[in-house]
């Protein structure tokens, strides 16, 4: 899946292709944890979830990045690729 993501605290975005839409719908991209890397190079250890509150994908298109596992690269919404972020940020950012 190629997305585009938005840091809405400084409106940077980020185009990112490499991770399929199983990781960003439901997993480790789901969250701000990982989302951030693509805009830092901190790293979180506190070993505690960062939640969803700021990275948002504001576009997605589907394909299969890998054959081997097509079965994790499916269509989704924009909606669903941030599903557990509020619908006041989502709303803020035209994405429901």
């Amino acid at each position: 899946m190629k997305v585009i993501l938005l840091d809405t605290l400084t409106l940077e975005t980020k185009k990112v292709d490499d991770i399929n839409t199983f990781n960003w719908h439901e997993h480790n991209w789901s969250c701000d944890c990982n989302r951030m890397s693509y805009f830092t190079d901190e790293e979180d250890d506190s070993n505690t979830c960062l939640g969803c509150h700021r990275y948002l994908v504001i576009a997605a298109e589907h394909f299969i990045s890998n054959p081997e596992y097509a079965n994790l690269d499916y269509p989704a919404t924009v909606k669903e690729l941030n599903e557990g972020y509020p619908d006041d940020l989502l709303k803020k950012f035209g994405l429901i």
